[in-house]
């Protein structure tokens, strides 16, 4: 794992293997990037395209519950980017959108743990997707406070960031998306590890 103080530019790009939880071996892309908090295109606008999930405001790491981006970013000055990007023919055999989603949720968990590193060593994070820091959260049940909140995780898109444009403009990834007769070849999960003293372009 790369130092998230260390300039990287272009965004670096390696193929990862790894043994997943049943014990089967997975190939993903890891892309890699160190930005300045100035070139995140974010605002309130992305945060309200996640008001057509059918979950909208049944986590609290989600909208509405969860901050805007430069407000939970405030202090830090560069972020390392981090996307992982993993073939849809490990999602357990199903088809279409379901196959696709079962992609996600495995590499969101990839992702997931080689963020809570860096939080374990003091850096603040966002990750991809729902929060797993509980299996059920108490917003299901009209609770409006978490119960977890040193594990809670952000996702970028919960803070408003536009993740086409990050991942397009600055990690070279077009993101894919599936639907009832198409199933994506890819999936990705893009999180960040935000830096207080970190050298960035533009900084």
């Amino acid at each position: 794992m790369a130092s998230p103080t260390e300039s990287s530019e272009p965004p670096s790009v390696e193929v990862v293997e790894c043994v997943d939880d049943s014990g089967d071996v997975l190939c993903y892309e890891r892309h890699e990037v160190l930005l300045s908090l100035s070139d995140f295109d974010h605002g309130a606008k992305y945060k309200a395209a996640c008001e057509a999930c059918p979950r909208h405001g049944r986590n609290l790491a989600c909208p509405p519950y969860s901050p805007l981006f430069a407000d939970y970013a405030a202090g830090a000055v560069s972020a390392r980017v981090i996307c992982l990007r993993l073939p849809t023919e490990y999602g357990d055999g199903e088809a279409g959108e379901e196959r696709a989603r079962a992609a996600f949720r495995l590499v969101r968990r990839l992702l997931t743990r080689e963020l809570l590193e860096y939080r374990g060593r003091g850096h603040l994070i966002a990750g991809s997707g729902t929060c797993l820091a509980c299996a059920r959260c108490v917003a299901e049940d009209g609770g409006a406070e978490c119960v977890r909140p040193e594990e809670r995780v952000y996702s970028l898109e919960s803070l408003g960031v536009n993740l086409v444009a990050l991942a397009r403009d600055h990690l070279a990834v077009d993101l894919e998306w599936s639907g009832a007769d198409r199933c994506a070849d890819f999936v990705c999960a893009v999180g960040a590890v935000f830096l207080e003293d970190g050298a960035a372009r533009g900084v």
